[in-house]
């Protein structure tokens, strides 16, 4: 209980930080929502491939090719009357290489606020990268096919795919 009084109000103190000092600079705001859903392959062999799901918002630029976005991402396994459960809340930022308008293709990393639990509860801060390509679907929609490797007690994969609906 202790680390949750400590990392939330630190979270938040870098969201509002980041908010305030980004919004001089750029187009931030609620730009975008979606929803991803995606193959999670957990490390160390504790549990088997799982279909994991998520939530994507698009905070906008903070740089021309510098994007902002803010995740919630949850997974479930279970196997041999063991059962593992993995929810995260976290913000990524992503680099845009400008090759075009019929695709973009980006790197980027971030860190989230990851609570698990097997036998008991376990919560921590993990760390991640991430690479894909984003697809115009429109003016008003957009396909994400990422790869992500996340970083914490059982290092994960995930393979996804997300659809953004575009709010600006």
């Amino acid at each position: 209980m202790k680390r949750i009084m400590l990392i939330i109000p630190i979270m938040l103190s870098c969201i509002l930080l980041f908010a305030t000092a980004s919004s001089a600079m750029m187009d931030v705001g609620l730009m975008g929502i979606g929803g991803k859903i995606g193959l999670v392959l957990p490390g160390e062999d504790e549990s088997d491939s799982v279909l994991g799901m998520g939530v994507v918002v698009n905070l906008g630029t903070i740089l021309p090719i510098l994007r902002a976005e803010a995740s919630g991402e949850y997974w479930e396994n279970s196997r041999d009357e063991v059962s593992l459960s993995y929810i995260s809340i976290g913000g990524t930022l992503k680099y845009d290489f400008p090759f075009g308008r019929k695709f973009i293709p980006f790197i980027g990393g971030g860190a989230a606020l990851a609570i698990s639990r097997q036998k008991d509860t376990d919560m921590g801060i993990e760390f991640h990268a991430v690479g894909g390509v984003d697809i115009p679907l429109g003016t008003i929609m957009s396909f994400t096919a990422e790869a992500k490797y996340v970083t914490n007690d059982t290092d994960t994969v995930w393979l996804t795919g997300a659809l953004m609906i575009h709010l600006y």
